[in-house]
């Protein structure tokens, strides 16, 4: 029986070729705003790190934790 952290892991390679659209960066450039520069982020449900590493990209601090140890697998290759 498959449940969502399997369905994840399955995914993962997939998954991982996705890069934040317009929509999320501008979502996340808001959140950005609100923060002091360099501050420390924790981002539950990183999957392969994406938005982790666009938040880093502008100076955050983050820590990504997810579930899919296949998504970690990839975030920490790639982030």
């Amino acid at each position: 029986m498959k449940n969502l952290k399997n369905t994840y892991d399955e995914i993962a390679i997939e998954w991982s070729k996705r890069r934040p659209t317009e929509w999320m960066q501008n979502s996340i450039d808001k959140f950005i705003s609100l923060l002091k520069p360099g501050v420390s982020v924790l981002d539950v449900g990183c999957g392969s790190g994406d938005k982790a590493l666009y938040m880093i990209q502008k100076g955050l601090k983050v820590t990504g934790v997810d579930f899919s140890e296949e998504m970690i697998r990839i975030a920490k290759k790639e982030v």
